[in-house]
């Protein structure tokens, strides 16, 4: 597909929006995102935002039919629908994106780079937990998805066994995940993942992610803007915004008119979401076992 912001060009990217969250995108584009609102046959790209995972996954199919460039803000919880997604973005021509907001929060982007650099030293641990007031029964696929895809890249390497516990312990709609991942290298990840705010919390979503290492130990607090640095050299704290949807229009449009392909490609979340499978069947008996997936 070609267009004003495809192969090198500099024009406005033309967009249609679709789903519940659309006057959010329309906002953000409005401010400066590359693009401009079109109609229905007059786009050059479908961005769907929609908050109910069923809504994106059918607007998804049905721009990706249309043979349409599509950005899709909400991310697939299981293998089988991202393989179905691929297939068809393939089967029509149509480039598809499907970015991880984790990724675009500054405060993961700094972790990162910390990681990266060493500023650990040799790690010993990681420590991730995420907790909502949302009606979340099963929040290993509602939340699972992005946290998981979000360590892999802050710190990759592959898994070779896993425990996983999982239960509706705080009612019908308010579950609860527990995760121990060791890695090849004998790195420890543990992951909570819980309905467990109370309703009407003051922050709908805690993220907390905790890097340890024998030099200094990293504090994320994505959705509170900030990561903590302590270590032999002291005590930081930095913080930034916590906004990510112009961060992921600007890299859509930005490859574009690099005549590139869309950023994250389905193939970037398959790992992630093989893995997934597997830690759902894991937490079927809670028993520790080997992964297939890596």
């Amino acid at each position: 597909m070609t267009g004003p912001a495809r192969e090198g060009g500099t024009g406005m990217l033309r967009v249609a929006v679709r789903g519940d969250r659309a006057e959010a995108v329309r906002a953000a584009i409005e401010d400066g995102a590359g693009m401009t609102p079109a109609g229905d046959g007059d786009d050059d790209a479908i961005v769907i935002a929609a908050t109910a995972p069923t809504e994106a996954l059918a607007l998804t199919r049905a721009a990706l039919a249309q043979g349409k460039l599509t950005l899709c803000l909400r991310l697939p919880s299981d293998l089988a629908a991202l393989d179905d997604l691929a297939a068809l973005a393939a089967r029509h021509g149509a480039g598809l994106s499907l970015p991880n907001g984790l990724r675009y929060l500054p405060a993961t982007i700094a972790l990162r780079e910390a990681v990266a650099r060493g500023d650990t030293g040799p790690l010993i641990s990681i420590f991730a937990a995420w907790r909502t007031s949302r009606p979340l029964g099963d929040p290993l696929g509602a939340l699972g998805p992005a946290l998981l895809d979000l360590l892999g890249w802050c710190v990759p390497g592959p898994f070779d066994r896993a425990q996983v516990t999982a239960d509706r312990l705080f009612g019908p709609e308010r579950g609860a995940a527990a995760l121990t991942l060791r890695g090849q290298d004998g790195l420890v990840r543990t992951i909570e993942l819980a309905a467990s705010l109370p309703v009407g919390h003051e922050q709908e979503d805690e993220l907390l992610i905790e890097v340890l290492g024998e030099e200094a130990a990293l504090r994320a607090e994505p959705f509170n803007q900030a990561i903590t640095i302590s270590g032999v050299r002291g005590r930081t704290r930095r913080e930034w915004g916590t906004a990510t949807l112009g961060p992921i229009l600007d890299a859509f449009v930005a490859a574009l008119r690099a005549g590139q392909e869309p950023p994250d490609p389905p193939s970037v979340l398959r790992p992630t979401l093989a893995l997934l499978g597997e830690l759902r069947e894991a937490a079927t008996d809670g028993r520790a076992r080997v992964l297939a997936a890596g």
